[in-house]
C-alpha cells in the first residue's frame, strides 16, 4: 500500500495562480500584523506557479476605463476598487515586503493618467501607461481624441515572484506538482467540509491534508463537472471563453494603446513589452481585441481570428509590419454575465459567506463554513479578492483562534515565464537559426 503523508495546517490554499498566491500572502501578512503564527500550505498541480491563466495574459493592468461604456457597471467598479486596494495594501503597506516594487503614486500625488512612477529599478511592477483613443482614430496617434486612464503595462511574472517571496518569508509552504483529488472532498451534514477527512493531494507522494480552512482557487476547475457544485452559496453564472492574441517580434510600436470602437469590430489593443524594462527599447508586441470564442473552439477558428488581428495590425502599421514574425495563442476569459448572451462582464467571486445573523429571509448559520471557493475574473482584481477573503476568514474567527508567535520561513517554488514572452523568444531563436543557415 502506498504510504500517505499527513499534514495539518490552519489554511490550505489549492491553486497557484494569482488568486491563490495573493490570498496566501495576504493571510500570512495579516497574521504577522496581529503577532499570530499561521500555518498556510499552498498546493498547485503544475511544477511552476502561474503557468495557466495567470501566465497567458497580455500584461495589461485594468483600472476600469475599458468597461465604462458597458451597460453593467460592475466590471468598472471592480477595477476601480482593485486599484484602490492595490495602492492601500501593496504600494503603501510597510508590511508588504515588496512594496517598493509596486510603483503606484500616493493618492495625494495622483493625477488621472499619471498614477505611477515609471522610473526606478527594473523590478517595478508597472512599466508604461496604456493610452486610450476613442472611435474614429487610427494607430493610436495623439490627435485621436485621447481618453484619460490609470491603466498600465504590468509585469505579471514580477508581481507573482514578489508575492511568492513575501508569502514564504511569512511562513507559507508551497508544494507544486500536486493535484487535488476531488473525490476525497466529503461534506458534513451542515454543508461544511468534513474536518476529519480533510482532502487528498496527489503528487510524487499522496498527502492527506487536514486544515481548519480550505481555499479553492482553481479557476476553470471550479466550473468542471468533477468539482462539488454545492460549494456555491447561491447560483452564480460563470462563463469561460477563449480569447486569441497575437505575439509579434520585433515590436511594431513602442507605445501601448487601446483603440475603442463602440459600434463595430474596429477595436484594437497593442501592448509593448521591452526585453529589459530598465533601459531596452527593443521588445515584442501583443495585439488583441474583444474577440471571445467558445472554450472548445477549434484551432482553425482561432487561426482565422488571429488573421483578422494581423489584418488590423497591417492596416494600422503598413510601413513597419514587414520583416516581422508572429504567432498566435489562446487564453481563457472568466465572465460573469448578468443576462444570457451578454459578454465582457468581468468581476471576481468567492463563497460561501458566513451569515452570523439573520438577514431578511436568510437564516443565521449555526457555525462558520470551513471552506471558500474563489473565482478570479481578472488578474487586476487580485488586491480586492485577497482583501475580501482575508475579511471573510477574519469574520469566521480564523485569526482569533491562532496562537501568538511567528511562522518559520516557508519553501517557495518557481514562477512560470509568461506564455507571450516564451513565444516571442521562440520567434527570436527561429530567426537566428534562419540567419545562421
Amino acid at each position: 500500500m502506498k504510504e500517505i503523508e499527513v499534514r495539518h495546517c490552519d489554511v490550505l490554499v489549492v491553486g497557484g495562480g494569482i488568486a491563490g498566491i495573493a490570498i496566501a500572502e495576504r493571510l500570512a501578512r495579516e497574521a504577522n500584523r496581529q503577532g499570530k503564527a499561521i500555518r498556510i500550505l499552498l498546493v498547485d498541480e503544475h511544477e511552476e506557479l502561474g503557468s495557466v491563466a495567470s501566465g497567458g495574459l497580455e500584461g495589461w493592468y485594468h483600472t476600469g476605463t475599458l468597461y465604462f461604456h458597458l451597460p453593467d457597471s460592475r466590471t468598472t467598479v471592480a477595477c476601480v476598487n482593485g486599484f484602490s486596494d492595490l495602492r492601500r495594501w501593496y504600494a503603501r503597506d510597510p508590511l508588504f515586503n515588496a512594496c517598493e516594487n509596486c510603483n503606484v503614486l500616493p493618492a495625494a500625488a495622483d493625477a488621472l493618467g499619471t498614477s505611477y512612477d515609471f522610473s526606478g529599478p527594473a523590478k517595478r511592477w508597472f512599466i508604461a501607461p496604456v493610452e486610450y483613443f476613442d472611435e474614429g482614430g487610427g494607430a493610436g496617434r495623439p490627435a485621436d481624441r485621447p481618453l484619460r486612464s490609470r491603466d498600465a503595462v504590468m509585469r505579471t511574472q514580477q508581481i507573482l515572484v514578489d508575492l511568492v517571496n513575501a508569502a514564504t518569508e511569512r511562513g507559507v509552504q508551497i508544494l507544486t506538482g500536486c493535484t487535488l483529488r476531488t473525490e476525497s472532498i466529503r461534506r458534513a451534514t451542515d454543508g461544511a467540509l468534513d474536518a476529519k477527512a480533510g482532502v487528498l493531494v496527489q503528487g510524487r507522494r499522496l498527502i492527506h491534508v487536514i486544515a481548519k480552512q480550505y481555499v479553492f482557487a482553481l479557476g476553470r476547475r471550479l466550473c468542471e463537472r468533477d468539482f462539488p457544485q454545492t460549494a456555491f452559496e447561491t447560483p452564480v453564472q460563470i462563463v469561460k471563453r477563449a480569447s486569441v492574441m497575437v505575439v509579434i517580434e520585433p515590436a511594431v510600436c513602442r507605445r501601448s494603446f487601446v483603440r475603442i470602437d463602440r459600434h463595430g469590430d474596429g477595436g484594437f489593443n497593442h501592448i509593448f513589452h521591452p526585453w529589459n524594462p530598465a533601459h531596452s527599447a527593443a521588445g515584442y508586441s501583443i495585439v488583441a481585441d474583444s474577440n471571445a470564442l467558445p472554450l472548445d473552439t477549434t484551432d482553425a477558428d482561432c487561426a482565422r481570428t488571429a488573421m483578422a488581428l494581423i489584418d488590423k495590425t497591417q492596416a494600422l502599421f503598413p510601413d513597419v509590419f514587414t520583416n516581422r514574425r508572429w504567432i498566435w495563442y489562446r487564453c481563457a476569459k472568466t465572465e460573469f454575465p448578468t443576462n444570457p448572451g451578454t459578454q465582457r462582464g468581468y468581476s471576481s467571486w468567492y463563497g460561501p459567506r458566513w451569515r452570523s445573523a439573520t438577514t431578511g429571509d436568510r437564516p443565521r448559520q449555526s457555525r462558520p463554513p470551513n471552506f471558500v471557493c474563489v473565482v478570479p475574473g481578472k488578474f487586476s482584481l487580485f488586491p480586492s479578492l485577497a482583501h475580501q477573503v482575508y475579511l471573510e476568514l477574519e469574520t469566521r474567527g480564523t485569526f482569533k483562534a491562532l496562537p501568538t508567535g511567528s511562522a518559520p520561513k516557508g519553501h517557495g517554488a518557481p514562477v512560470a515565464v509568461p506564455r507571450a514572452e516564451m513565444l516571442a523568444r521562440s520567434l527570436q531563436e527561429t530567426d537566428r537559426r534562419r540567419i545562421a543557415v
